[in-house]
């Protein structure tokens, strides 16, 4: 009756053994929605979804799930709806970073969202 949302926390390694980077995979109803990767300070700097297997709003209530989560990753309502809408709108997978203080969709340099990345 009601929907699990929860997070999977996992280290990236290089060919030496030593951690290059930390995930947050973004799951619910069990299945991946996103992954954050984030910097040694706690600071997101990528989303992608190419590995997910259902989409941010897939349900409404996975939809909510995602803008908490956003919100929990220390983005404001305006940035967390902007990824939110841009993570949705590209079924085959995405991958945005924050450039600067803008995020920008890597594979086409679209801007997604434009100043700033928290509160």
């Amino acid at each position: 009756p009601y929907a699990q949302a929860g997070w999977k926390d996992y280290d990236v390694y290089d060919q030496n053994g030593a951690t290059t980077d930390h995930c947050k995979a973004m799951y619910s109803y069990s299945s991946l929605i996103f992954t954050a990767t984030v910097d040694s300070s706690g600071n997101v700097f990528m989303i992608d979804t190419y590995d997910a297997k259902a989409k941010a709003n897939c349900s409404r209530t996975t939809s909510r799930q995602v803008t908490l989560a956003l919100r929990e990753l220390g983005f404001s309502d305006a940035v967390a709806n902007a990824i939110k809408r841009h993570i949705s709108s590209n079924p085959r997978g995405v991958s945005i970073r924050q450039c600067g203080r803008d995020w920008i969709d890597t594979a086409t340099g679209e801007v997604v969202y434009v100043g700033g990345l928290s509160v």
